[in-house]
């Protein structure tokens, strides 16, 4: 079961924490990211999805 929080990661401070050498998929970043409210109900940390959103070039602005 899982708590289905979705929250936008900020990948500048990722990178600042993380260096930028550290990996960016699935199994790298769960390493590292846990859902706090998960955590403290004592559900298992490796529930975690990431999705990308890329911008198009005009949202980039």
């Amino acid at each position: 079961m899982t708590c289905n929080r979705h929250v936008k990661l900020d990948v500048q401070a990722l990178v600042d924490r993380l260096g930028e050498d550290y990996g960016c998929l699935h199994w790298d970043l769960i390493k590292v990211l846990f859902c706090e409210p998960c955590r403290r109900a004592g559900r298992p940390d490796h529930n975690l999805a990431f999705t990308s959103h890329l911008k198009t070039p005009g949202q980039r602005r």
